[in-house]
Protein backbone atom coordinates (compact mmCIF):
# COMPACT_ATOMS: atom_id res chain seq x y z
CA UNK A 1 0.00 0.00 0.00
CA UNK A 2 1.36 3.22 -0.49
CA UNK A 3 -0.62 6.90 1.02
CA UNK A 4 -1.15 9.14 -1.71
CA UNK A 5 -2.17 11.64 0.26
CA UNK A 6 -3.86 13.63 2.98
CA UNK A 7 -6.28 16.60 2.29
CA UNK A 8 -7.80 19.27 4.60
CA UNK A 9 -11.26 19.02 2.71
CA UNK A 10 -11.61 15.05 3.62
CA UNK A 11 -10.50 14.53 7.35
CA UNK A 12 -11.56 11.31 7.76
CA UNK A 13 -10.14 10.06 4.53
CA UNK A 14 -6.89 9.08 3.07
CA UNK A 15 -6.03 8.02 -0.86
CA UNK A 16 -4.22 5.05 -0.85
CA UNK A 17 -2.51 2.95 -4.09
CA UNK A 18 -3.35 -0.42 -2.99
CA UNK A 19 -1.85 -3.25 -5.10
CA UNK A 20 -4.51 -6.24 -3.85
CA UNK A 21 -5.68 -7.26 -6.54
CA UNK A 22 -2.74 -7.09 -9.09
CA UNK A 23 0.69 -7.43 -7.39
CA UNK A 24 2.33 -5.05 -10.53
CA UNK A 25 -0.48 -2.49 -10.29
CA UNK A 26 -1.83 -0.03 -8.13
CA UNK A 27 -5.64 0.54 -7.86
CA UNK A 28 -6.43 3.79 -6.43
CA UNK A 29 -8.51 4.03 -3.40
CA UNK A 30 -10.37 6.61 -0.86
CA UNK A 31 -10.41 4.83 2.45
CA UNK A 32 -12.04 6.35 5.51
CA UNK A 33 -10.08 6.24 8.52
CA UNK A 34 -12.70 6.14 11.34
CA UNK A 35 -14.97 3.29 9.30
CA UNK A 36 -12.67 1.25 7.67
CA UNK A 37 -14.53 1.72 4.52
CA UNK A 38 -13.11 1.77 1.20
CA UNK A 39 -14.04 3.47 -2.07
CA UNK A 40 -12.47 2.34 -5.50
CA UNK A 41 -11.46 5.53 -7.20
CA UNK A 42 -9.58 4.21 -10.14
CA UNK A 43 -8.75 0.93 -11.46
CA UNK A 44 -5.31 -0.35 -12.57
CA UNK A 45 -5.06 -2.30 -15.83
CA UNK A 46 -1.96 -0.80 -17.30
CA UNK A 47 -0.84 2.77 -15.72
CA UNK A 48 2.79 3.04 -13.95
CA UNK A 49 1.14 5.59 -11.53
CA UNK A 50 -1.42 8.08 -11.76
CA UNK A 51 -1.81 12.04 -10.68
CA UNK A 52 -4.87 13.54 -8.61
CA UNK A 53 -5.95 17.13 -7.28
CA UNK A 54 -7.35 18.15 -4.08
CA UNK A 55 -10.42 16.77 -4.45
CA UNK A 56 -9.32 13.11 -4.89
CA UNK A 57 -10.30 13.08 -8.29
CA UNK A 58 -7.86 11.32 -10.87
CA UNK A 59 -6.58 14.05 -13.20
CA UNK A 60 -3.90 11.95 -15.10
CA UNK A 61 -2.33 8.24 -15.63
CA UNK A 62 1.30 8.12 -16.46
CA UNK A 63 2.50 5.43 -19.15
CA UNK A 64 5.66 4.28 -19.67
CA UNK A 65 6.97 3.41 -23.05
CA UNK A 66 9.64 0.25 -25.10
CA UNK A 67 11.58 3.17 -25.74
CA UNK A 68 12.10 4.70 -22.88
CA UNK A 69 9.77 8.05 -23.01
CA UNK A 70 6.66 8.00 -21.43
CA UNK A 71 2.93 9.53 -21.91
CA UNK A 72 1.37 11.82 -19.80
CA UNK A 73 -2.78 11.03 -20.38
CA UNK A 74 -5.85 13.52 -19.25
CA UNK A 75 -8.55 11.90 -17.73
CA UNK A 76 -11.69 13.01 -19.44
CA UNK A 77 -15.63 13.39 -17.71
CA UNK A 78 -16.40 10.19 -18.54
CA UNK A 79 -13.35 8.21 -17.00
CA UNK A 80 -11.58 7.64 -20.71
CA UNK A 81 -7.95 8.92 -20.73
CA UNK A 82 -6.65 10.74 -23.74
CA UNK A 83 -2.91 12.06 -24.58
CA UNK A 84 -1.78 15.46 -23.35
CA UNK A 85 1.91 15.28 -23.60
CA UNK A 86 4.72 13.23 -24.64
CA UNK A 87 7.90 12.64 -22.57
CA UNK A 88 10.85 11.45 -24.71
CA UNK A 89 13.19 9.23 -22.79
CA UNK A 90 16.08 12.04 -22.21
CA UNK A 91 13.13 14.09 -20.24
CA UNK A 92 11.39 11.34 -18.45
CA UNK A 93 13.43 11.88 -15.55
CA UNK A 94 12.92 15.14 -15.45
CA UNK A 95 9.48 15.96 -16.29
CA UNK A 96 6.10 15.06 -14.50
CA UNK A 97 3.48 17.22 -12.78
CA UNK A 98 3.66 18.09 -9.32
CA UNK A 99 0.46 19.36 -8.64
CA UNK A 100 -2.59 21.88 -9.29
CA UNK A 101 -3.64 25.61 -8.52
CA UNK A 102 -6.35 25.99 -6.35
CA UNK A 103 -8.76 25.89 -8.92
CA UNK A 104 -7.42 23.07 -10.17
CA UNK A 105 -7.64 24.53 -13.64
CA UNK A 106 -3.81 25.17 -13.96
CA UNK A 107 -1.15 21.90 -13.80
CA UNK A 108 2.30 22.66 -12.21
CA UNK A 109 4.46 20.97 -14.61
CA UNK A 110 8.61 20.20 -14.18
CA UNK A 111 9.54 20.31 -17.71
CA UNK A 112 13.59 19.70 -19.04
CA UNK A 113 12.16 19.42 -23.08
CA UNK A 114 13.81 21.60 -25.38
CA UNK A 115 15.63 22.30 -22.78
CA UNK A 116 19.62 21.94 -21.07
CA UNK A 117 17.82 21.90 -17.39
CA UNK A 118 14.03 21.06 -15.76
CA UNK A 119 12.24 24.35 -14.83
CA UNK A 120 9.18 24.74 -13.17
CA UNK A 121 5.93 25.97 -15.40
CA UNK A 122 2.52 26.30 -14.36
CA UNK A 123 0.16 25.10 -17.61
CA UNK A 124 -3.21 25.93 -18.28
CA UNK A 125 -5.55 22.68 -18.88
CA UNK A 126 -8.01 24.67 -20.93
CA UNK A 127 -5.75 26.16 -23.82
CA UNK A 128 -2.26 24.03 -22.87
CA UNK A 129 -0.46 27.73 -22.80
CA UNK A 130 2.52 27.50 -20.51
CA UNK A 131 3.81 30.19 -17.95
CA UNK A 132 7.51 29.91 -16.45
CA UNK A 133 7.81 30.15 -13.29
CA UNK A 134 11.60 28.96 -12.04
CA UNK A 135 14.64 28.36 -14.10
CA UNK A 136 18.23 28.36 -13.50
CA UNK A 137 20.52 27.42 -16.94
CA UNK A 138 23.02 25.65 -14.88
CA UNK A 139 20.70 22.78 -12.90
CA UNK A 140 17.39 21.75 -12.79
CA UNK A 141 14.83 22.60 -10.13
CA UNK A 142 14.22 20.57 -7.32
CA UNK A 143 12.19 21.16 -3.92
CA UNK A 144 8.78 22.89 -4.88
CA UNK A 145 7.13 24.96 -1.65
CA UNK A 146 3.46 25.34 -1.94
CA UNK A 147 0.90 27.44 0.11
CA UNK A 148 -0.51 24.69 1.62
CA UNK A 149 -4.55 26.25 1.03
CA UNK A 150 -3.80 28.67 -1.63
CA UNK A 151 -1.92 26.11 -3.78
CA UNK A 152 0.44 29.61 -5.28
CA UNK A 153 4.31 28.59 -5.83
CA UNK A 154 5.97 30.08 -3.23
CA UNK A 155 9.61 29.10 -3.93
CA UNK A 156 11.79 27.01 -5.53
CA UNK A 157 15.58 25.16 -4.97
CA UNK A 158 18.23 24.79 -7.39
CA UNK A 159 21.37 22.51 -6.71
CA UNK A 160 23.98 23.89 -8.61
CA UNK A 161 26.64 23.68 -6.13
CA UNK A 162 24.64 24.44 -2.58
CA UNK A 163 20.79 24.16 -2.28
CA UNK A 164 19.59 27.44 -3.47
CA UNK A 165 16.09 29.09 -2.97
CA UNK A 166 14.51 31.22 -5.64
CA UNK A 167 11.45 33.14 -4.46
CA UNK A 168 8.66 33.47 -6.10
CA UNK A 169 6.14 34.94 -3.47
CA UNK A 170 7.97 37.93 -1.28
CA UNK A 171 5.47 36.77 1.53
CA UNK A 172 7.69 34.02 2.10
CA UNK A 173 11.21 35.27 1.63
CA UNK A 174 11.78 36.81 5.49
CA UNK A 175 10.70 33.26 6.48
CA UNK A 176 13.72 31.46 4.25
CA UNK A 177 15.95 34.60 5.41
CA UNK A 178 15.16 33.77 8.82
CA UNK A 179 15.94 30.22 8.58
CA UNK A 180 18.79 30.50 6.69
CA UNK A 181 20.49 32.54 9.71
CA UNK A 182 19.22 29.98 12.34
CA UNK A 183 21.60 27.56 11.99
CA UNK A 184 24.69 25.96 9.54
CA UNK A 185 23.12 23.85 7.00
CA UNK A 186 20.82 23.61 3.97
CA UNK A 187 17.37 24.36 4.36
CA UNK A 188 14.65 21.51 4.01
CA UNK A 189 11.26 22.32 4.61
CA UNK A 190 9.27 19.02 5.18
CA UNK A 191 6.08 19.88 6.65
CA UNK A 192 3.67 22.82 7.16
CA UNK A 193 0.70 23.10 9.09
CA UNK A 194 -2.62 24.29 7.35
CA UNK A 195 -2.79 27.17 8.61
CA UNK A 196 1.15 27.64 7.97
CA UNK A 197 2.20 28.58 11.59
CA UNK A 198 4.48 25.79 11.93
CA UNK A 199 6.90 24.27 9.90
CA UNK A 200 9.34 21.04 10.17
CA UNK A 201 12.83 22.21 8.93
CA UNK A 202 16.06 20.06 8.27
CA UNK A 203 19.13 21.61 7.99
CA UNK A 204 21.23 19.32 6.13
CA UNK A 205 25.11 19.57 7.05
CA UNK A 206 28.43 18.11 5.65
CA UNK A 207 29.72 17.70 8.69
CA UNK A 208 27.30 16.83 11.30
CA UNK A 209 24.26 15.06 11.09
CA UNK A 210 20.53 15.95 10.04
CA UNK A 211 19.20 18.46 12.44
CA UNK A 212 15.11 18.94 13.05
CA UNK A 213 13.88 22.17 13.86
CA UNK A 214 10.52 23.23 14.48
CA UNK A 215 9.92 26.98 13.43
CA UNK A 216 7.26 28.51 15.13
CA UNK A 217 6.64 31.30 11.73
CA UNK A 218 4.74 34.17 13.70
CA UNK A 219 7.00 34.09 16.82
CA UNK A 220 10.36 33.76 14.11
CA UNK A 221 11.53 31.57 16.21
CA UNK A 222 13.44 27.81 14.89
CA UNK A 223 13.33 25.63 17.69
CA UNK A 224 15.49 22.57 17.36
CA UNK A 225 14.12 18.85 17.72
CA UNK A 226 16.64 16.28 17.36
CA UNK A 227 19.17 14.99 14.90
CA UNK A 228 18.97 11.72 12.62
CA UNK A 229 22.19 10.40 14.15
CA UNK A 230 23.24 11.12 17.23
CA UNK A 231 26.42 9.48 17.66
CA UNK A 232 28.01 11.78 15.34
CA UNK A 233 26.44 15.07 17.52
CA UNK A 234 30.38 14.99 19.12
CA UNK A 235 32.13 13.79 16.01
CA UNK A 236 34.77 16.27 14.23
CA UNK A 237 33.84 16.36 10.46
CA UNK A 238 35.28 17.85 7.53
CA UNK A 239 33.42 20.26 5.69
CA UNK A 240 33.08 20.10 1.69
CA UNK A 241 33.59 23.36 -0.30
CA UNK A 242 32.72 23.55 -3.49
CA UNK A 243 34.86 24.69 -6.23
CA UNK A 244 34.41 25.20 -10.09
CA UNK A 245 37.15 24.08 -12.66
CA UNK A 246 37.01 24.50 -16.14
CA UNK A 247 37.66 21.82 -17.93
CA UNK A 248 39.43 21.19 -20.97
CA UNK A 249 36.09 21.71 -23.40
CA UNK A 250 35.86 24.54 -21.75
CA UNK A 251 32.51 23.30 -19.72
CA UNK A 252 32.68 24.20 -15.97
CA UNK A 253 32.84 21.47 -13.27
CA UNK A 254 31.38 21.23 -10.07
CA UNK A 255 33.51 19.88 -7.59
CA UNK A 256 34.05 19.74 -3.72
CA UNK A 257 37.17 20.26 -1.75
CA UNK A 258 37.64 18.47 1.84
CA UNK A 259 40.60 18.66 3.90
CA UNK A 260 41.11 17.16 7.06
CA UNK A 261 40.23 18.46 9.72
CA UNK A 262 43.89 18.96 11.77
CA UNK A 263 44.82 21.62 8.32
CA UNK A 264 41.56 23.02 7.96
CA UNK A 265 40.65 24.11 11.98
CA UNK A 266 38.76 27.10 10.77
CA UNK A 267 37.25 25.21 7.90
CA UNK A 268 37.14 27.60 5.64
CA UNK A 269 38.68 25.38 3.07
CA UNK A 270 42.21 26.60 2.96
CA UNK A 271 45.23 25.05 4.97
Amino acid sequence: AQIQGVREKFPDEILVALNNRNPELHDIYRINIRSGARTLLQRNDKYAGFVTDDDYKVRFAQVFRPDGGMDLLRRTDAGAFEPFESIGAEDSLTTSPIGFDKTATHVYLMDSRGRDTSALFSQDLATGAKTLIAEDPRADAVVVLTHPREKTIQAVSVNYDRVRWQIADQGIEADLKYLQSATDGEVAVLSRTTDDTRWVVAYIKDEGPVRYYLYDRPAHMARFLFTNRPALESAKLAKMHPVETKARDGLTLVSYLTLPVWSDPDGDGRP
